[in-house]
C-alpha cells in the first residue's frame, strides 16, 4: 500500500506495479491505473482520485496512459534526496569480482529503473563499473550505445572463458601424458627386481647344489 509519506519510495512502487503487470500479461492502461489506485491510501489516493478526473478536462484524454499517471505521480511524490542516493548508488556500482556480465547487467538495469536513469547516464556508469579487464578491452572496442556495450563486455567475457577452459584442457592433457598411473609404476618396480630376483634364484640353486 502507498500512502504517499515522505519516507516511502515512489519508483519502488510503481517498479513493483510494474513487475506485477508484466508477468501478468496486464496491458490495458485504464486496468493499470485503476489497479494501482486500489493499493494507494491517504494523501495518495486523494491525489490519484483528483488527478485521475482531472485528465479529461486538462489533457483532454478520455483514458489516460500508464505513462502518464505515472509521470505524474513520480511528480508529485518523488524525494529529492531519494533520487540522489538512488542515482549515486547506480553510478558507484562497480561489478564485483566473480560476479558475471549477465548478472551486474541485471542488477544495474533494476537500480537505474529505480533511480530513473536514462540509457546514456546508465552507459556511463556501466563504463566505469566493468571489471578492469573487461573495461580495458571495451577502450578498443569503442561502443557507441548501450547495446553494444552490454554486448561486447558479454563477448569479452566470453572469450576470456574459451580461454580458461582451453588453459584447463591443456594442463589436463599434460598431465595425463606425464604422470604415469599406479599400474604403470607398478609395472616399472616389477622391471626394476627383475635383475635381483634372477640373482637370487641362481644363488639359491647354486646353494642347494652344493648342499647335496
Amino acid at each position: 500500500m502507498f500512502h504517499g509519506y515522505a519516507s516511502e519510495n515512489v519508483r519502488d512502487f510503481i517498479h513493483r506495479l510494474d513487475t506485477l503487470f508484466q508477468v501478468a500479461g496486464i496491458n490495458n492502461n485504464l486496468t493499470k491505473i485503476n489497479f494501482a489506485i486500489s493499493y494507494m491510501d491517504g494523501v495518495a489516493k486523494r491525489w490519484a482520485d483528483i488527478t485521475t478526473n482531472n485528465y479529461g478536462l486538462a489533457a483532454g484524454l478520455r483514458h489516460p496512459t500508464w505513462d502518464n499517471f505515472t509521470a505524474d505521480l513520480l511528480q508529485r511524490f518523488t524525494d529529492p534526496a531519494v533520487v540522489y542516493s538512488d542515482r549515486l548508488a547506480c553510478n558507484t556500482r562497480n561489478q564485483e569480482e566473480g560476479e558475471s556480465v549477465e548478472d551486474y547487467l541485471q542488477v544495474m538495469s533494476n537500480m537505474a529503473s529505480k533511480a530513473g536513469l536514462d540509457d546514456q547516464t546508465l552507459f556511463g556508469a556501466l563504463q566505469r563499473g566493468f571489471l578492469p579487464y573487461i573495461r580495458a578491452k571495451l577502450v578498443s572496442a569503442r561502443p557507441a550505445n548501450l547495446l553494444e556495450l552490454t554486448s561486447k563486455a558479454k563477448l569479452i567475457e566470453m572469450a576470456r572463458e574459451l580461454k580458461k577452459t582451453k588453459y584447463k584442457s591443456v594442463m589436463v592433457a599434460d598431465n595425463e601424458i606425464t604422470s604415469p598411473s599406479m599400474q604403470e609404476l607398478i609395472q616399472a618396480v616389477q622391471l626394476a627386481q627383475q635383475p635381483l630376483l634372477r640373482s637370487i634364484e641362481a644363488l639359491t640353486e647354486v646353494l642347494q647344489s652344493k648342499s647335496q
